[in-house]
């Protein structure tokens, strides 16, 4: 008991440091932002999920002494729930989808977590979005004026216009629109990259409680293409309907995109240049971003026609 609630302080306050919100303005901070969930994964997955609840209300108390009780909102609702979640949710997945047939478990639980990560990217910034304004020309008229005000304070004078001659206000309107959607990738990659991170470690430590599946066995039902296009259809309409659209569209590109690199991962097992090629893909994700447009299209691509089916007939690997 008492090891539990000093795993829980411990992983508490590193979540909250590595959230960014103590450290606002820093490079180092933003970047380790991503990774703010890992702690509470780790001791979630390896110890109880009850230990990462009470380690995300040692974050939120630590953050609302800290700043304010709007911060520690904030960290609850983008670290700490989705890190119990995580705990709670993850070892149900896996064990249910070792119990099903190979060539199904792999598609199942890749839809199950990514659709997962993907479904809480869209509802909190839509409940983010309500919570400011439930009209949503209201909402985006509000927010356009709050990064407004922020862009002038970052000029002396108040400057009405930027260098090119565009006006500021058309400028902050823009990048509110954009704000959301930046949100749910945010949110994505986060919740993707910390999960898999505290995988591995749990894994490495013995603690893992459930069997370990390698991440290219992942994959998308046929269905999930469909899901894009849902979200283009319903982002054509004005309003928050338009919104969730959009909001889906970005959280469904994301779990295509991973299915895609999970897909490369696959296809390249047993080759010698296996990391020069993962190596080079990922590096140009990373510093060029355009090529995760490509791997979406190589996710829906496996989704749909199962490039991953032996075309023997044979077994696909074990899980």
């Amino acid at each position: 008991m008492a090891q539990a609630i000093f795993l829980s302080i411990v992983a508490g306050i590193a979540s909250a440091l590595l959230s960014g919100l103590l450290t606002p303005g820093s490079v180092l901070g933003a970047l380790l932002m991503f990774v703010a969930p890992l702690p509470l994964m780790i001791v979630g997955l390896g110890w109880h999920s009850l230990v990462a609840a009470l380690g995300a209300l040692v974050g939120c108390l630590l953050m609302s002494i800290g700043l304010s009780s709007k911060a520690a909102l904030i960290y609850g609702a983008l670290v700490g729930l989705p890190a119990w979640l995580a705990a709670v949710l993850l070892p149900m997945i896996v064990r249910h989808g070792m119990a099903l047939p190979k060539a199904q478990a792999g598609r199942w639980m890749g839809a199950a977590i990514l659709g997962s990560i993907g479904f809480y990217a869209v509802v909190i910034p839509i409940i983010g979005a309500l919570t400011i304004d439930a009209d949503h020309a209201r909402f985006v008229q509000r927010l356009s004026k709050t990064v407004e005000d922020l862009f002038r304070t970052m000029f002396e004078g108040g400057m009405a216009q930027l260098p090119n001659g565009s006006k500021l206000s058309d400028f902050a309107q823009l990048y509110a629109l954009m704000l959301p959607p930046m949100l749910t990738f945010l949110i994505c990659t986060m919740l993707t990259l910390s999960l898999w991170l505290a995988v591995r470690i749990v894994q490495r430590s013995e603690r893992l409680p459930f069997p370990s599946v390698p991440a290219y066995t992942l994959s998308l039902p046929k269905a999930a293409p469909l899901v894009f296009v849902g979200g283009m259809f319903l982002a054509s309409v004005v309003g928050y309907v338009g919104l969730v659209g959009m909001l889906i569209m970005v959280a469904s590109s994301f779990a295509l995109m991973m299915a895609g690199l999970s897909w490369m991962h696959f296809r390249t097992l047993g080759r010698g240049d296996r990391p020069i090629i993962l190596g080079t893909a990922w590096a140009l994700l990373l510093f060029m971003g355009l090529p995760g447009f490509v791997y979406a299209f190589l996710g829906a691509l496996d989704a749909s026609l199962d490039f991953r089916r032996p075309k023997d007939g044979s077994q696909p690997p074990n899980l």
